[in-house]
Order: structure tokens, then sequence, then C-alpha cells
């Protein structure tokens, strides 16, 4: 069955879309009162930046089907299975529309935002593998049925809900107690994350519309409103915004000014930014260095976390993909 070529126009729901997906698109708000989903977070550099390295670090290594090479009744070694049609799948284009890393990298995406990456694995009559399609997870769900017990996959069809078989999905969950789903790290981190958006947001707004000269003008005859309102358009045009910073301000007459702002570094503000990065760095096991921070990096030191970067982050990942393509796309006596 031939369900979806292209999603990119996928996203309209029924009347009543799950609560699942509802809570996705922004009604949880952090106690920062910023709204934290898998797409706001993105807009985080730290996030896009960690997601990114792990999405194309993934999306890098090739997937090689390989065979055992049997001489007599003993195994001697492997060999690659190119005859396979599974092995130009993997290895170099999953369907017609996009090669194996675009898959690889957009799954691997999916998994770090929302915790789940989704394929749909189309079979010809003999049940072979002819092509992997994407499944966006925010118009996809699996779920545990509470009457017979069995997996089920449904996801969204230009408006209408459809079912999937176990079978026709590559699944690859992230961390989840469940047996079913892979848990979303935003929403684990969302509070953390939240603090780092909020921290942005407010240097953002900070440079964007504060007086960089900033503080309080006094004038010594009393003004009308009307006055006042004048006077504060006059100078907010004149001297607000980060390009009019350092600037010479010029008062009237009997008018004085006193600065008062508070700079950042006093309410630690630079210190704010930088733990929250080194959060969520560590929430997805990503070197600091990888993300651009090089603060605290040496040359010795940037070896030895690259090689743990392989080990402890990638190595984990490489092997969780392997074992789920092996289970969903190969039958029970190709595996062995």
């Amino acid at each position: 069955m031939g369900l979806i070529k292209n999603m990119s126009d996928g996203f309209a729901l029924s009347a009543a879309p799950p609560e699942w997906f509802l809570t996705s698109m922004g009604r949880r708000l952090s106690k920062t009162g910023v709204v934290v989903n898998e797409q706001t977070a993105m807009q985080f550099t730290a996030v896009y930046s960690c997601i990114q390295v792990l999405a194309q670090t993934l999306a890098s290594m090739p997937i090689i089907l390989y065979r055992d090479k049997k001489v007599g009744d003993k195994s001697s070694g492997k060999d690659r299975a190119s005859d396979h049609p599974l092995y130009d799948i993997l290895k170099t284009a999953p369907n017609k529309e996009i090669p194996s890393m675009y898959l690889k990298e957009t799954m691997m995406g999916h998994i770090c935002s929302s915790g789940n990456g989704y394929a749909q694995i189309q079979r010809n009559r003999r049940g072979e593998v002819i092509s992997l399609n994407l499944l966006p997870w925010t118009v996809t769900d699996v779920k545990r049925n509470r009457s017979t017990y069995e997996i089920e996959y449904s996801t969204n069809d230009r408006g209408k809900s459809v079912k999937l078989d176990p079978s026709e999905v590559l699944h690859i969950p992230g961390l989840g107690f469940d047996g079913v789903k892979g848990y979303s790290p935003i929403r684990m981190a969302m509070e953390a994350i939240g603090l780092g958006m909020a921290a942005e947001e407010f240097g953002s707004s900070f440079f964007g519309n504060g007086a960089n000269a900033g503080g309080v003008v006094e004038y010594e005859d009393r003004m009308s409103p009307e006055a006042k309102d004048t006077f504060r358009k006059s100078f907010n045009e004149k001297y607000a915004g980060l390009g009019k910073s350092n600037g010479v301000i010029f008062l009237e007459k009997g008018s004085k000014y006193t600065k008062v702002a508070i700079p950042n570094n006093e309410a630690q503000f630079l210190e704010t930014r930088r733990f929250q990065k080194e959060e969520i760095a560590s929430m997805y096991r990503v070197p600091l260095h990888l993300i651009q921070d090089l603060e605290r990096s040496t040359n010795n030191n940037i070896e030895h976390q690259s090689l743990e970067f392989v080990m402890f982050t990638m190595l984990p990942w490489f092997t969780r993909w392997e074992q789920f393509i092996n289970f969903k796309c190969l039958t029970k006596e190709e595996r062995q």
C-alpha cells in the first residue's frame, strides 16, 4: 500500500485533534511564562545546535546491510548484501524523493525533539521493502490497545485518520518507560529550556527597546501630560535601540539626565545564559565545543571529549537504529 509520498501538506487535522497534538502546539507554558514546545524550542540556539549535531552526525554514517559469509557450517566473516532489495534503500535512496542522509537526519531530528521518529515501510507482494517514507511525528501517533494489548499506529493523510499495521511503520523511539513510545526531551526539560529562552528574550528586549544611555530625565518646571508624551516619543526616536548606542544626549535648558540602568553582568545575565546552554548540552550529551562554546576548551580536552561523544552519545544511537531497522525491515530468517 502506498500511503504517503509527501507530507508537506499533511498537517490538516480532524475536527477534534488529540490532546497530545494540542499540547505540543503550545498550550503549555513554562514557569517563566514562555511557551515551550517542540517548535518554539528550536528557536533557542542551544537546542537547535544540539539537535543539529546529533542529527547530522548520525546521518553522515552510512547504513550498510551485511550477510554472514559461511564456509560449510561455519561463519567466516561478513559480505555486503548488495543484491538485497533493502541494501540500496538504506545506503542510497529510501524512496524516489530524498536521499538516505535526509531521511536519517530528519528522523533523528524528530527523535531528538519529540522523542519519536517514524517512516512508513512499503513492501511488494513478496513482502520485500521497496521504500521508506517519512511520517511527521506531528500527525503520527502510537498507542497500545487496551482490549487486545496490541500496538496500533495512526497517521493523518490529507485530513483523514489512517491506521497502520506495526509491520508498516519503522518507529525509532528515544528513551521511554512504557515500551511503546519515547519521551519528548523538550517536554522533559521544559523549565530549563524555558529559562534559557526567557534570558534570550530578555537580552533581545534590552538591546532592542532600552535607551542604552538609559536613565531618568528631570525638569525644573512641571510638564503637561501632552508635553511629556511628546518628549518621550522624541527621546526614544533619537536614542533608543542598539544602533544608537553611546550617542551624545542633548537636553533643553533646565533638564537633567541621570543614568540608572543596571549593567547586565551585575544581574548575572551572562552567567544565566551560559548555565542554560550547559544544561541543554548535558541533556543531549553533546560536548560544549561541538556547539561552538570554546571558553573552557583546550586541545587535550577537546580530543577526549570527542572520543567520549562517539562512545557514550553516538554509539547508543547507532545501536538503537541498527536494532530497530533489523527488527522491522528484515525477516526472522534474515536476522539470523
